[in-house]
């Protein structure tokens, strides 16, 4: 048998059990539950929650703080049941509150003789909300500011610290040899700013130890910060982005700012932190900018300049690339009807026109030959430019040939979901996870060699 190790494959999720098939429960039990057995009704809890039983599951949960004051299952449901009721302030406080106490979440790995990643998280305004898994169970999610690792990395290989950053804890983290490499999965400067300087003044301080993503790398990749790296680079336009506060300033205040800056419509307006086209519109005239705006309530926005990109047939693209160790990595060449281009809608439109489908297999094959190698060329200068090891990029080619960025950040998802319905993707989802993986395992075998001690 060769000892070459062999690249990990993800393979479908193990289907779960669906919690409605079961006898719906008797919440009189809550009660009856003793007070000497807290597992049992954090279980029960977590169980009322996932059943959307929200204030049940509240008050069951509630009642066990004082008696597992360091689980982390009980605050994070916790938090993420006050968000479900509309009590953001008490989700807040216990989020922050917990992990400001309890920073550290070590996973040893069974692999013998596992690398250790002390793997840094945010906690500055990231938040813990119910989503809803594919069985119909509620389920708790961390949303905001980061990138995940679940399909770029076989994490059972590797035994982690998960830290969860709050003000300047990580600054008062004792290294003691004891770690391989520093994976920083912030993401996104809008949400956890605080606690990417916190991390970038740790790093610096530590610098015999790897790191994947430079905090001080990060913080530039905010809308307006791209606009600023980008607005002089020959061949590529990112939009005219200018980032507005609104705090104590009427809707038709902030209107005559926006108009006074030189936008003209139609723009895009967008809230900071926001993914996934949340927050995202179009806005088309002075009327319908006041009426986002006063909707909005929010004390921050994005100004972007709209920039006309269909196709002579109508259609617009969504190019996405990943940037893997300084090498460009296609993911998708996404064709759509409308100009918000979204993944959720190639399977009510992409999938019915196989052209669209053959121009995107070819492209993830050779990109060049889609795009153009001159384009391809300048593409390639980016990794260099931004100066990350991960991070992604969504543009699309115009007529004459300019690269319009649409967005460039790390908080870009990779996961295998396309390839369910398109499986042509497969094998491409499959090479970013294996330059992942590398680029992980060759940061960890320059790292110092740690004594038997640790120290």
């Amino acid at each position: 048998m060769s000892d070459k190790k062999q690249p990990f494959v993800f393979g479908a999720a193990p289907q779960k059990p669906n919690p409605f098939d079961r006898p719906m429960l008797d919440l009189a039990k809550a009660a009856e539950v003793s007070v000497s057995e807290p597992k049992s009704k954090l279980k029960l809890g977590i169980t009322l929650a996932e059943s959307h039983h929200y204030e049940e599951a509240k008050r069951v949960l509630e009642g066990l703080l004082e008696a597992l004051p360091a689980s982390r299952d009980l605050h994070t449901w916790l938090g993420s049941l006050y968000r479900a009721v509309g009590e953001d302030e008490k989700s807040v406080e216990t989020i922050r509150g917990f992990f400001g106490r309890h920073p550290n979440q070590f996973l040893k790995s069974k692999r013998k003789d596992a690398p250790s990643i002390l793997c840094a998280f945010g906690v500055e305004n990231t938040e813990y909300r119910l989503g809803r898994s594919r069985d119909g169970r509620a389920s708790k999610k961390r949303r905001g500011g980061h990138f995940n690792l679940e399909y770029l990395l076989n994490e059972a290989s590797y035994s982690f610290n998960n830290y969860s950053i709050v003000e300047n804890n990580i600054n008062r983290l004792d290294l003691k040899g004891h770690y391989d490499l520093l994976l920083n999965t912030i993401a996104d400067p809008d949400v956890e700013m605080a606690s990417l300087k916190a991390l970038a003044q740790f790093v610096d301080a530590h610098p015999e130890l790897p790191v994947i993503n430079h905090p001080a790398q990060v913080i530039p990749t905010s809308r307006d910060g791209n606009y600023q790296t980008f607005k002089h680079v020959e061949g590529i336009h990112f939009p005219h982005t200018e980032r507005l506060y609104a705090i104590g300033r009427e809707a038709n205040e902030i209107a005559d700012d926006i108009e006074r800056r030189g936008f003209a419509y139609p723009f895009i307006m967008r809230q900071p932190g926001t993914h996934t086209a949340r927050s995202t519109e179009l806005v088309v005239g002075r009327d319908e900018l006041v009426s986002y705006i006063t909707d909005a309530q929010s004390d921050c926005y994005y100004v972007i300049e709209f920039v006309p990109n269909a196709s002579a047939e109508g259609h617009y693209s969504k190019i996405r690339f990943f940037a893997i160790d300084g090498i460009l990595y296609p993911v998708v060449y996404h064709v759509d009807q409308v100009w918000n281009v979204h993944g959720g809608n190639r399977k009510t439109f992409m999938a019915d026109h196989d052209w669209m489908q053959a121009r995107e297999a070819e492209f993830l094959n050779d990109p060049a030959s889609v795009i153009g190698t001159e384009v391809h060329e300048r593409l390639k200068k980016i990794p260099a430019l931004i100066g990350l090891d991960f991070f992604g990029f969504d543009c699309t080619v115009q007529d004459d040939g300019t690269v319009l960025i649409f967005e460039l950040n790390p908080a870009m998802r990779h996961s295998f979901d396309h390839a369910a319905n398109f499986e042509y993707m497969r094998s491409h989802m499959q090479a970013i996870t294996d330059a992942f993986t590398q680029m992980v395992e060759t940061r960890i075998q320059g790292a110092p060699v740690k004594s038997a001690s640790g120290a």
